[in-house]
């Protein structure tokens, strides 16, 4: 659904011939919605890993359905991937490191490299998210094939994070990697 404040804004600051706060609303906007998709992923993500786990615990072993020899107990189905290194690529960007859960409530992220990979005037970016919050947003601008290394990127929340997510984005396509399981 499109919202309508912001076209009417868009046709009065066109009347005044203002495009830098058109601009602005635009990447607001742009900036809104893509967090929306990143936090559609994570939910997606996380009912995918539930519903798994929930009909192979509810399915008998011998049901014709699931062979005996590959019947898995509920902790064994959709295991998430631990902490370690991680590569997460899309379109135009990619970025690499490696994730280190130092408790329940705290990570880091290491060696992380943000890449540009398109000659497309687009940005490169990152993010971590976890099953409630996003963290901070990193941007490679150095434009085509240029790479961005960031030194220790440390997370922490007051609650226990279970999963990490690695989002990796342009203007137009987006990807994102785990989820990570926090071992604590």
């Amino acid at each position: 659904m499109v919202n309508s404040g912001f076209f009417v804004y868009i046709l009065e600051e066109k009347s005044n011939f203002k495009s830098t706060k058109v601009s602005n609303v635009k990447k607001s906007y742009m900036e809104a919605n893509m967090r929306f998709i990143r936090k559609t992923f994570i939910i997606a993500a996380m009912v995918l890993t539930l519903a798994i786990g929930f009909l192979s615990a509810t399915l008998p072993a011998n049901a014709s359905t699931v062979p005996t020899a590959q019947a898995h107990s509920r902790s064994q189905v959709a295991i998430p991937l631990a902490s370690g290194p991680f590569t997460v690529s899309t379109t135009g960007a990619k970025v690499t490191g490696t994730i280190n859960f130092t408790s329940s409530t705290s990570f880091e992220l290491l060696n992380v490299i943000l890449y540009d990979t398109k000659c497309d005037a687009s940005s490169a970016y990152f993010q971590a998210a976890d099953q409630n919050s996003d963290y901070a947003v990193h941007q490679n601008g150095g434009g085509c094939g240029s790479s961005l290394k960031f030194g220790t990127l440390k997370g922490s929340a007051s609650y226990s994070i279970d999963y990490l997510y690695i989002f990796v984005w342009t203007n137009d396509y987006l990807n994102y990697g785990g989820p990570y399981s926090n071992p604590y």
